[in-house]
């Protein structure tokens, strides 16, 4: 059987072990392999997750198929000055469940959740499986929000979708 359902505490772990095993993944010809190395489940990352799923302003949401946690969804309110409602942070599945419809049935729910109202995100810029999705989710890029960030002297590209 599988569910999108709210995460629980107990879901921290798991979700902590997909976000780092999708990150070196994802990101493996897009970011510095030290970068990429330095993502760690460890005690930080588990009790950051916990303290997201304890928060009522965010929502996070999680796959689970038969007792396993194959991917999640964060999401909450706006952090920049754009004309929208909501901000999606991260959506992440296992690399080994990916392509099965698990982040279009994350997505679905977050869009039921809030109403269809609008929200945005963004993504790292050369993330070609992630643009596609999220044109195929109805989302489309307006650069004029794109931005660089500087992570531990690595600058990334981030490129902006917004979903209306």
């Amino acid at each position: 059987m599988n569910n999108v359902r709210y995460a629980i505490d107990s879901d921290a772990q798991s979700i902590a072990q997909i976000s780092v095993v999708a990150w070196k993944e994802a990101y493996k010809q897009l970011l510095p392999a030290e970068l990429l190395a330095s993502r760690k489940v460890d005690e930080k990352r588990i009790n950051g997750w916990k303290k997201k799923i304890e928060d009522k302003n965010f929502t996070v949401l999680v796959y689970e198929d038969y007792g396993k946690i194959k991917g999640y969804l964060w999401a909450g309110p706006k952090r920049d000055d754009i004309q929208c409602d909501y901000e999606l942070y991260a959506i992440y599945v296992d690399p080994s469940f990916q392509k099965l419809g698990i982040g279009s049935s994350l997505f679905e729910k977050y869009k039921r959740i809030i109403k269809n109202s609008s929200f945005y995100l963004y993504m790292l810029d050369g993330n070609h499986n992630a643009s596609e999705f999220y044109k195929k989710m109805g989302g489309y890029k307006d650069a004029k929000y794109d931005r660089i960030l500087n992570d531990d002297n690595h600058k990334i590209k981030e490129v902006f979708y917004i979903f209306e």
